[in-house]
Formats: structure tokens, C-alpha cells, sequence
């Protein structure tokens, strides 16, 4: 019987029986063996060199393709630890809707509010948001569900920085009820308002606010409710109310308050001892 085939040479014309299999009993070929078998070639047709040459470029091709994306196949990457954090806009009011959507013209849209106990449905000529801004002309919605309301205004500017907010209302009429609150905290709240025009600031980022507005028009509301809006894990108490005119309103945190005050009562006591030295 004639010695097997190698499994890394070439084949040789002294073995030619095709009854007898060349590999019989031996380990399979790894893919990178059966390239470097494939290309190699016998002395007479090519060289040392050669074989070489062709065993490096058939096995550059393979790396190239066992790191390759198979076709059809959709490679996903997964989102950094901010983009995962990152809370979803919310959208439980018309204001909260128009900061949470990038500006556009011709707005018409209808749907759940981001709580899903709610649904609305809204049109504006312009309405958005955009580098802190905030733009509303000729709109109107009505909700209805934990939160209910019927807006229609001409037109409502507002920007947003890191010491508070602002906003310029006029020509509007809303009438409000529900659970959603227009500083953020969830509890409850009811108002009716028609203004010829509105202003109002919020001074404050975090866990404290203070909200002042005046208007020309009438006007009743009410609201109270906690959120967490540094989401340290502790809740902020938020009260609003308005009548007639004027609008006031408040969000804070109890301990943030007591820390306040004692660093305020370590300092006035420091200053008195340095007075009284």
C-alpha cells in the first residue's frame, strides 16, 4: 500500500488510486493548513518564494474575512452610560410638548403624553425648541386624561439657561386640571386664564426654584406636587398659586433648606465673634 498523500505537500503522480482516500485516518485540515496546501505548488512550476508569497496573500484574505460583517447581518453598538441615563423628554403638557420637540413649521400632531395617561392632539404654525429657546405661534391643543387641558395662543417665546428660565405670553386662553404640574412636580393642579399678555421668570436651577409672573388679563390657579429634579433622591415640595395679575411659585428641597440655614448661622456667628473680638 502506497504511503499516504502529505497533508502539506502537493500531491504526487505515484498515487493515483482514487479508491483509497489521501487522508484517511489523519486530523482534518485546519483552514489556515488547507490554504498553505492549496497554494503550495510543485518545484517545477514555482519557487520557494513563490509559495510563500501566494500562502501570505491567501491568509491575508482570510483574516480580512473572519472580521468581516457578514451580509445582511446589522451591527449595533451599544450606547454610552450618559445616552442610557439619559431621561426621555417629557411631554404631560402642551409647554413640556413644545420644548421636547426641534422647531418645525406646519406642527400637527396627536398621540399619548410621555406618562401614557394622557392623550393630546395640537397644531401650531411654528412650534419648538432649539439651543435653549423655546418658540409657540398661533397654536392650540386640548389633552384629555390625568391631565386635561384646552390651550389656543398667538404666540409664546421662552430660553433657558442655567441660572432659571423666562417666558413672554400674549393673546392666549387655557383652562387646566390634572395631576401634571406646570413646574414639573407631579400632585395636583386647576386654573382658567385669558391674558392679553403674560411674562414670567423662574429663578433657580436644581432643587430650589422661585417662580414671579405678571400679567394683563384674569386668572385663577393652584398647584402642589414634589419632584426631584437634581435626582439626588430626595424630593422637592413645589407649590404655585396665581390670582388675578400676578403668579408666584416655589420648588424646594427641605434638607437643601436646613443645610442652608445652618451654613448661614455658621457664618453670622463667625462674623459676630470677629466683631465682638
Amino acid at each position: 500500500m502506497p504511503d499516504p498523500v502529505s497533508r502539506s505537500g502537493p500531491f504526487r503522480s505515484d498515487h493515483t488510486n482514487a479508491d483509497e482516500p489521501p487522508f484517511d485516518g489523519s486530523k482534518p485540515l485546519s483552514e489556515a493548513e488547507g490554504a498553505a496546501a492549496i497554494c503550495a505548488a510543485p518545484d517545477e512550476y514555482s519557487t520557494d518564494q513563490d509559495n510563500g508569497e501566494w500562502s501570505a496573500g491567501v491568509m491575508h484574505l482570510l483574516s480580512r474575512s473572519s472580521s468581516m460583517t457578514p451580509v445582511g447581518t446589522t451591527t449595533t453598538h451599544p450606547l454610552s452610560s450618559s445616552e442610557a441615563d439619559e431621561p426621555a423628554p417629557r411631554s404631560n403638557s402642551n409647554s413640556e410638548r413644545t420644548s421636547a420637540t426641534p422647531v418645525a413649521a406646519f406642527y400637527a400632531r396627536a398621540g399619548f403624553t410621555s406618562e401614557g395617561d394622557s392623550v393630546y392632539a395640537g397644531v401650531a404654525g411654528v412650534k419648538g425648541s432649539e439651543a435653549g429657546g423655546n418658540l409657540e405661534v398661533l397654536s392650540a391643543s386640548v389633552q384629555v386624561g390625568a391631565q386635561s387641558e384646552v390651550q389656543v395662543g398667538l404666540a409664546r417665546v421662552g430660553m433657558r439657561s442655567e441660572l432659571g428660565s423666562w417666558e413672554i405670553r400674549t393673546i392666549e386662553a387655557e383652562i387646566h386640571h390634572g395631576v401634571h404640574n406646570p413646574d414639573g412636580s407631579t400632585g395636583s393642579n386647576t386654573g382658567v386664564a385669558a391674558n392679553a399678555i403674560a411674562a414670567e421668570v423662574t429663578l433657580g436651577s436644581g432643587d430650589t426654584t422661585v417662580t414671579l409672573g405678571v400679567s394683563a388679563g384674569v386668572g385663577i390657579e393652584v398647584s402642589t406636587g414634589v419632584r426631584d429634579a437634581d435626582a439626588d433622591g430626595v424630593d422637592e415640595q413645589c407649590v404655585r398659586l396665581g390670582y388675578g395679575p400676578g403668579v408666584v411659585g416655589a420648588c424646594i428641597e427641605p434638607e437643601g433648606v436646613s443645610e442652608a440655614a445652618a451654613a448661614l448661622y455658621e457664618d453670622a456667628k463667625s462674623a459676630i465673634a470677629r466683631w465682638v473680638d
